[in-house]
């Protein structure tokens, strides 16, 4: 209510400032002193001639008279011609109450319509108090201060936290780089590898794919008895419609469960469908450990998307071209969709991780304006202050 007050009274004041110069009262433009000064010359002629005619003057006397007051009359005259400036076309006084009138009314409604098309007429208000309220606002504020953190003292705990902050704000693609980076820096629990190839899975939409694998892999080569690396490395069999394989994973993860475990009911219910899917009992499917993720050995190099790396962009320099090409084709693409909340946030991550804080700096004020009261990008500007 206040800010739609505020915002009538602005517009009221700004309309006033732009009419007042058509609606002002115009004063008659001030006789100049060369024409009064003209004035004086011709009234000066005629008292000549009505000095002959008293016999005050004599012709020559008025001669010399006359030709002296004609002497000033053509300098006046000059002066009057070089000081003149061109004439100004008035605008009538209807013209100017009609200028005037479109000014009050298309000033409303052209700020309604660039609101409308650049706002976000349809957001609810969120005053700071309520924003603090608001758990996915504290979860990304606490998120933001620990990337910070990190920046000046990484610790693999520190690192762990971060991602499952980022978990939880459902940055998966972020929080499995976090997870990563705890592990390559010391912490290399098989939960973590885990947690991590999960997060991995959720980025690609519920897909095992073979970077998934890979991990859960490495988390049972550490545990062989790790629930989830079972349970998604039997997903990712029955994904790839190897539904005896899946189901027997699924049902040496079934031997492995104690009782009452809140997957329990799940699992079964998963390897009922994948029998059902391969037309085939499950009771005569003999428990089994997963196979290797990959038939041709390790998936050393991969892509984000689990593809082999190809030889080129082993290479540091072309990773480095391939890297700024993809932060590039993000900011592109958020010209075209600047709703892209997560998109705007991992382009100032990425930006900041590059070095280039001004371009981050430019890339959340822009994120910002195009999503007012976003609680992740309010957390991500809020943080560098």
């Amino acid at each position: 209510m206040i800010f739609g007050l505020l915002i009538l009274v602005m517009t009221v004041l700004t309309a006033a400032m732009l009419t007042r110069p058509l609606l002002a009262f115009r004063p008659e433009p001030e006789i100049s002193d060369d024409l009064r000064d003209m004035g004086i010359y011709r009234a000066q002629l005629a008292e000549v001639e009505n000095d002959i005619a008293r016999g005050l003057l004599t012709e020559t006397e008025a001669a010399e008279t006359r030709t002296e007051i004609k002497r000033r009359m053509l300098a006046a005259a000059e002066t009057q011609e070089n000081n003149a400036a061109p004439p100004a076309r008035k605008a009538s006084k209807r013209a100017r109450k009609i200028s005037a009138g479109l000014i009050i009314v298309l000033l409303p409604l052209l700020a309604v319509f660039i609101y409308a098309m650049l706002g976000a007429p349809g957001l609810p208000d969120e005053p700071y108090a309520a924003r603090m309220q608001n758990p996915r606002f504290l979860l990304a504020t606490a998120a933001e201060r620990l990337d910070e953190k990190l920046q000046k003292d990484p610790t693999p705990q520190e690192y762990k936290h971060f991602g499952d902050l980022l978990y939880l704000l459902q940055d998966y693609a972020d929080s499995a780089a976090a997870y990563r980076k705890a592990i390559a820096s010391g912490d290399t629990a098989p939960a973590l590898w885990s947690q991590m190839a999960e997060t991995v899975v959720l980025a690609n939409g519920g897909d095992v794919v073979p970077q998934a694998q890979e991990d859960f892999y490495q988390a049972l080569r550490r545990d062989r008895k790790e629930p989830r690396a079972l349970f998604y490395l039997g997903l990712a069999a029955a994904q790839n419609g190897n539904f005896k394989t899946a189901v027997a994973v699924w049902k040496k993860l079934q031997n492995e469960t104690p009782v009452g475990a809140p997957w329990a009911l799940m699992l079964e219910n998963r390897i009922a469908a994948a029998a059902r899917a391969g037309k085939f009992n499950p009771a005569a499917i003999t428990p089994a450990n997963p196979p290797k993720p990959s038939a041709q050995g390790r998936l050393a190099l991969l892509t984000a998307h689990g593809e082999k790396m190809p030889d080129w962009a082993k290479d540091p320099s072309a990773r480095a071209d391939m890297i700024n090409a993809m932060v590039e084709s993000l900011a592109v693409h958020l010209q075209k969709d600047r709703r892209d909340v997560q998109g705007w946030i991992r382009l100032v991550r990425s930006y900041r991780v590059l070095g280039e804080t001004d371009k981050a700096t430019a890339a959340l004020t822009q994120a910002l304006h195009s999503n007012p009261g976003n609680a992740a990008l309010e957390a991500l500007s809020g943080a560098r202050k």
